[in-house]
């Protein structure tokens, strides 16, 4: 398996580069309008086999409220399974020409 390394972008600023920051989020919706919001800094990608991976550590997950973060780690059974993967193949990655955002299928 390829290892993973944190994902670090770039962007132009001028004429200089400057890293950006990862940045997760997520959304849960449940009965009676629960509505949780949350986020992480966490990510690592790699190529393998003609797909990029990108794996968050699920015990990153923060949604502001400590009891809240427990309750969901608890939810999502961390450890025992504290990634998760998004595996998106590069042939659905269309890049732009020039500037532009970037589009997968």
């Amino acid at each position: 398996m390829a290892s993973r390394q944190p994902f670090r972008l770039e962007a132009r600023v001028g004429d200089e580069l400057r890293p950006l920051e990862p940045r997760v989020t997520f959304t849960a919706s449940g009965p009676i309008g629960l509505r949780v919001q949350g986020r992480c800094r966490e990510l690592a990608c790699c190529e393998q086999d003609g797909a990029l991976i990108f794996s968050v550590p699920l015990d990153t997950l923060k949604t502001g409220i400590s009891m809240r973060d427990h309750a969901l780690h608890e939810l999502l059974s961390t450890r025992r399974y504290p990634t998760v993967e998004l595996r998106v193949p590069r042939s659905g990655i269309a890049l732009p020409q020039g500037k532009g955002p970037v589009e997968a299928a």
